[in-house]
């Protein structure tokens, strides 16, 4: 059952929150203080902003040290994020997540809470900003109707600029500055991949320098020109332990070590092949004879070569031996310099490339892909000082592996092993002429028969040299692993500008809040603000409000409060006009004044001179000229007032020496009866000093 409305009951007994000048009378409540703006809660705040300031910068300090962290398993890049001993994506934790949602949505947990305190903390600062006036007096446009509340962040700096507020203006900034939190935390980590050397420190060398004794066969040759000729075909890249005239001991590479981009370094034996070709110093093609029959002839630094050509083959070539050049008359021919020639039948050329390989030994760190056992890279230690039978058989020497001679292979009897040599010799400067050929079609010019040959002799000469000057033995060799892991790494950029911004935030919310306490600790609120209710505490007792009505829009409201300036009353806390005492003991106020007369009504269209100055005049202090239209309109202003004596019920004993905010402004009808102004209708009730 609804309680029935009774301004004298108990629910308007001004027990619960009366206060009277002299001191007595009940006791206030404890002010309205929410927990986001206390001092030690504000404190607490911006102490976490630098605190996480400060271990993101760590953070990132030790990430720099550690080169990142090994990154999370993840079904998605199961090549990129292992561990030693393998991962199985059936048992993964994450497998519903990816990396990137834990690493972005993770740190931004960290952010998050700080955020929405901050963002509460504004919002209760503009409540008490747009719920209060200073005690100094301000104008309507810059108290009453300023909306600190319904704007957003940007408005809020604009208003508060306009309104010169501020603390709205740094508390807005951080808000604004705040929303940049956010989507750096979501960036503060990146996976990258990063080179890591692994603890393993071991790998096995599967070869090591020696003479194969089953070189004289030809087998190796044959199988390296055929090489040769397929990658010069197909542009193939040097096969594995070979990077071009290297070729370096094999080895191989822990299990639990290979993949991810992984690469070993380790000391070992390199076997340097260089081709050293040059082209002639001249050369002449003479014929064709009858028979059609070329004779080219090339001369070179120390010596001259011949040689004839079947002009009805077209274009072809091949490759001889020729002893005497560089100064040695008599030289075994397969150690001789290698003779390659061209002929093009359209339009008839000719050319000769002479190529003097050395091959050398020495000590190497020798850098191979961990999965393809690609070798790339290849650096010289010192000289390989130990003599073995590979120094020894290359002191005399090094093979041109074009010609063979018996005194170097004993098996040159055997019809395969001829077989072998003629392939050998033929598949090399066949594959160096279609080459030659493909490039004068591609590029329409004479083709580079010098750099061709070059390259081809070279890979084969280090393709001859790894297989015949390196035998099968396995021994444990120190190696350096490397490997390329997906590794959790703190962004730079996002650090240091997520750590400047959190300590530009603390800084403004010390700021804000201290200049706020010091404004807020004269305003008395005993509810939160934001309800109607909690509006009508702060004006229930203000004569002002006799001004305005609920019919009132926007505009109508500012025509009506332009002029007037509002403070906060001291001792009530109410909402008033300056020049309007709500709060003035009765004794205080002078004895002639119009405000003791019980019978003059604020709603009255009486002229009678008031004591405040009217609006517009200098002051423009509080007056109540005007508000008859506003009264015109009321039901109750058909019924005249009566100039007869005011009839006053008892106040209520705790307020004897205020002007009662609970009193009643009464009137007097054409036959004499007495009618309390009731409540309502836009016309709150003013305080009326009692009569004695």
């Amino acid at each position: 059952m609804s309680r029935p409305f009774s301004l004298n009951g108990p629910l308007f007994s001004p027990g619960a929150g009366a206060h009277n000048g002299n001191g007595s009378g009940a006791q206030w409540p404890r002010k309205w203080n929410p927990l986001q703006i206390k001092p030690w809660f504000v404190a607490i705040l911006a102490g976490l902003f630098v605190a996480l300031a400060v271990g993101i910068e760590v953070a990132y300090a030790f990430s720099v040290r550690n080169h990142g962290k090994l990154a999370l398993p993840s079904r998605a890049t199961p090549n990129l994020t292992f561990a030693p001993t393998g991962f199985d994506a059936s048992n993964d934790p994450w497998s519903l997540s990816s990396t990137q949602f834990l690493k972005s949505f993770l740190s931004t947990l960290l952010i998050t809470p700080l955020v929405f305190l901050l963002g509460k903390q504004d919002e209760t600062i503009k409540l008490l900003q747009a719920s209060s006036p200073h005690q100094s007096s301000a104008t309507a446009e810059r108290s009453l109707l300023l909306d600190y509340i319904t704007a957003n962040s940007i408005q809020s700096i604009y208003r508060g600029t306009l309104n010169k507020h501020g603390v709205i203006i740094v508390s807005a900034a951080a808000c604004v500055i705040a929303n940049l939190l956010q989507p750096l935390a979501g960036s503060l980590f990146t996976i990258r991949p990063t080179e890591v050397v692994l603890p393993q420190n071991t790998a096995i060398a599967t070869t090591q320098l020696g003479l194969d004794p089953t070189f004289t066969d030809l087998d190796a040759f044959v199988a390296a020109a055929g090489f040769a000729e397929a990658a010069a075909f197909h542009n193939l890249s040097d096969p594995p332990f070979i990077l071009g005239t290297w070729a370096v001991t094999e080895f191989e590479i822990p299990d639990g070590s290979k993949g991810n981009n992984g690469s070993a370094t380790l000391q070992t034996v390199g076997i340097r092949s260089e081709p050293q070709c040059e082209g002639p110093s001249s050369v002449q093609l003479a014929g064709p004879d009858p028979n059609g029959n070329y004779t080219l002839t090339a001369a070179f630094t120390g010596c001259t070569g011949q040689v004839a050509i079947d002009g009805s083959l077209g274009d072809n070539a091949g490759v001889q031996s020729l002893a005497g050049c560089g100064g040695a008359a008599n030289v075994n021919p397969s150690r001789a310099g290698a003779v390659f020639w061209y002929f093009l039948a359209n339009p008839v050329n000719a050319t000769v490339v002479l190529c003097n390989p050395k091959v050398e030994v020495f000590n190497v760190a020798a850098s191979v892909n961990a999965t393809t056992n690609e070798l790339y890279d290849v650096t010289i230690v010192d000289d390989y000082p130990s003599q073995n039978d590979v120094t020894q058989f290359l002191s005399r020497g090094a093979l041109n592996g074009i010609a063979f001679d018996p005194t170097d292979f004993d098996k040159l009897n055997n019809r395969l092993v001829q077989a072998r040599a003629i392939s050998t010799s033929t598949q090399l400067p066949e594959a160096a002429l279609k080459l030659a050929l493909k490039e004068r079609d591609v590029q329409q010019q004479y083709p580079d028969f010098l750099g061709i040959t070059a390259h081809i002799y070279q890979q084969y000469l280090a393709i001859v040299a790894k297989s015949i000057f390196f035998t099968n033995v396995r021994t444990a060799v120190p190696a350096t692993i490397r490997q390329y892991q997906a590794r959790l790494w703190l962004d730079p950029l996002s650090c240091h500008s997520l750590a400047a911004i959190l300590v530009l935030t603390a800084l403004m919310i010390l700021y804000a809040q201290w200049s706020h306490h010091q404004t807020r600790s004269r305003i008395y609120l005993a509810c939160p603000p934001g309800t109607i209710a909690s509006a009508i505490t702060l004006t229930s007792n203000s004569r002002w409000t006799a001004l305005i009505g609920p019919a009132d829009d926007a505009a109508s409201v500012t025509k009506k409060l332009r002029g007037m300036r509002f403070r906060l009353d001291p001792i009530t806390h109410h909402i008033i006009v300056e020049g309007e005492a709500l709060g003035q003991p009765r004794n205080s106020v002078p004895p002639n004044s119009p405000m003791l007369d019980p019978r003059i009504s604020v709603y009255s269209t009486s002229t009678k001179a008031s004591p405040l100055p009217t609006p517009g005049t200098e002051n423009k202090h509080f007056s109540f000229q005007g508000a008859s239209a506003a009264m015109a309109q009321s039901p109750m202003s058909a019924q005249p007032f009566s100039s007869q004596p005011y009839m006053q019920p008892p106040p209520p004993p705790e307020n004897q020496g205020l002007l009662s905010p609970y009193e009643r402004v009464s009137y007097h009808d054409a036959t004499g009866g007495v009618h309390p102004l009731p409540y309502g209708n836009g016309m709150p009730s003013p305080t009326i000093p009692r009569s004695n």
